[in-house]
Order: structure tokens, then sequence, then C-alpha cells
């Protein structure tokens, strides 16, 4: 895990992803106990950003932690990265196949299509992250 201060006011937090890192399945086991560990005991959490690969379905790690964060009532925002590799409809339909699977989620906030290459979906996406961990505390 990495973490980032942010102007002196709130922390990022970079967890490893499993989806398609290459690693020894021990290593991996023991990432998903971290993160999991971390996204369960963390009260301060305002915001999780769950990225997934645009060009695959979710994977079942995906899953697990956006079922984890509903049931604990955490808010998240799907991150769909790699968009600039879709055609327009390929990325409506994928979006569209998201919001079918996800549509029982009441904590997902958006699901919010980027690309690194573009900048597609930047300035959304630092706008639901001001929103969320400048907000004060309830």
């Amino acid at each position: 895990m990495n973490f980032y201060l942010v102007d002196n006011r709130w922390m990022w937090v970079d967890l490893p992803g499993l989806g398609y890192a290459v690693v020894a399945q021990q290593q991996r086991r023991l990432w998903a106990q971290l993160i999991r560990h971390y996204l369960e005991h963390r009260p301060q959490l305002r915001l999780v950003c769950v990225l997934v690969d645009s060009r695959h379905d979710p994977s079942p790690w995906d899953m697990a932690v956006m079922e984890l964060l509903e049931n604990r009532q955490r808010p998240f925002v799907v991150v769909l990265t790699k968009c600039d590799k879709l055609s327009h409809p390929e990325l409506q339909q994928r979006t569209a196949q998201l919001q079918e699977l996800l549509q029982h989620c009441r904590y997902m906030v958006e699901i919010l299509p980027s690309s690194a290459r573009s900048g597609l979906g930047r300035e959304a996406l630092l706008a639901i992250i001001r929103r969320y961990c400048l907000a004060p505390v309830e």
C-alpha cells in the first residue's frame, strides 16, 4: 500500500490491484487479506475508487471488493480504465452492462469512463473525490 498526503488535508491510499498482476498465488492471497482488512477496518474512508479495465468484465476480485464496500456502506466509484481502447458504441455497451450488473449497489456513486492517455474522466473524477474527501466530517 502506498500513502500520499494531498494538500495537507487528506490521504490518498493506493492499494495493489489483483486483476492482472503477475504475482505468485501466495502473494496474491496475502494482498487480498491486507486489502480486505484495510477496507473493513478503516472508518475514515470517505470514498473508494475501484479501477476496472474497460476491455474486460470485472474480475471476481473486483466484484468481491464492490460487494464488501456495499455491505460496509462505503461510497465507491467504478473507474473504467483504458476507455480510449474502445469504440464509442463498445464503451456505451460496457457501461450499460456494468450498470445492470451493479444496479443493486446503493453506495456506488458513479461508473466513470476514463483514459490516462486522453484525459477522459479526469475532471469528473477529481470533482467526485473533492466532493467526498473535502466534505465536513459528520
